[in-house]
Parts: structure tokens; sequence; C-alpha cells
């Protein structure tokens, strides 16, 4: 997972504002607020989509997506993490 990581990283291409406001669709920027992106990042991307939406959740993506390693075991925030998606999805 590293070396793949690295390697994106490595060959990031930026994408424009041109082309994320031509985004038409719903979208929901989600992060953490202990995530590697600062809230201030997700507040000018959410600003640049035209029907974007915000949620910053508690802690880093470990901790609200349930991954194994970062979460605490038996934390709600998974769960309350894919009922706000889900919510997002049937409303929008």
């Amino acid at each position: 997972m590293h070396d793949r990581d690295l390697e994106r990283m490595q060959h990031f291409v930026e994408t424009s504002d041109a082309e994320v406001r031509s985004v038409r669709a719903p979208t929901l920027v989600v992060l953490g607020d202990h995530d590697v992106a600062t809230p201030e990042h997700a507040i000018e991307l959410t600003r640049l989509l035209p029907r974007g939406r915000l949620l910053i959740l508690p802690g880093g993506h470990g901790d609200y997506l349930g991954d194994l390693l970062a979460a605490n075991r038996g934390s709600r925030y998974p769960e309350l993490t894919a009922g706000l998606l889900q919510e997002f999805l049937d409303n929008d």
C-alpha cells in the first residue's frame, strides 16, 4: 500500500479549478479534522463544486471509515459515517 501511495504522490497531476467547476453531480467532500488534507482545503474544494457539500468528521479517515488498523475498536464513527453518506445519497 505504501508503495502505491508513494507512486500516486510522485506522479500526481493537478486538476484545474475549471475542471472541478465542471462537475455537475452532487458531490460530498468528506474528511476528518485530523486527516492529511486540511479543512481549509476541503472548504475551498467544496466552494468550487457547483453542487458541493462538505462533511468534516472527528479523527482521521481510518477512524470514520473503520480501518481496522486505525479505528478505535467498538467506535460508532463508521456506522455514523455510513448513515450520513446514505442520507446524502438519498437526498441529492
